[in-house]
């Protein structure tokens, strides 16, 4: 299991305490993390330019991780976490379930409770359509789920 972990001042990633330098997909590609993860198949990409982590562990929780390294001109880096053990997480092979909108909504108050108590994160939030956002100098952290594909979880993404 790989061990998460960010720093809210600067947006700092590590992965098993090393920090992630690489933001574009170029640099992803070639650099030790991603090397390390797929060396121990803890990596694939799962579509073009977006790689899957299975289990990432991030304060005491087990998540599902897709990295979408920057790879044209107006698509930042982003992370995208999937509780594994949240309802939204033991839905995503029922179809019906998973597009439950009050079961979306659960998801996305207990993963806002749960970011800002372990990360300290201030009241300064911005309630977006179906989430919530905090702005950062270096981007933002928004917990939320889209009525399209009815994705749901935490989303780190970069300026």
């Amino acid at each position: 299991m790989i061990d998460f972990n960010i720093d809210i001042s600067s947006g700092a990633l590590l992965f098993n305490g090393e920090r992630l330098e690489a933001k574009d997909h170029n640099e992803w590609v070639v650099s030790s993390i991603y090397d390390k993860l797929k060396n121990v198949n803890e990596a694939n990409q799962i579509i073009p330019y977006h790689y899957l982590v299975n289990d990432i562990l991030w304060m005491g929780r087990v998540f599902e991780l897709t990295i979408r390294p920057a790879c044209f001109e107006n698509t930042p880096f982003m992370l995208y976490f999937v509780n594994k053990g949240g309802v939204y997480y033991r839905s995503l092979s029922n179809w019906e379930e998973r597009s439950d909108i009050n079961m979306l909504e659960y998801e996305i108050d207990e993963l806002f409770n749960w970011l800002f108590n372990e990360l300290r994160l201030s009241d300064d939030y911005v309630k977006i359509d179906h989430g919530y956002r905090w702005e950062f100098s270096w981007g933002r952290i928004s917990v939320s789920f889209e009525t399209k594909s009815f994705n749901c979880g935490i989303y780190i993404s970069y300026y």
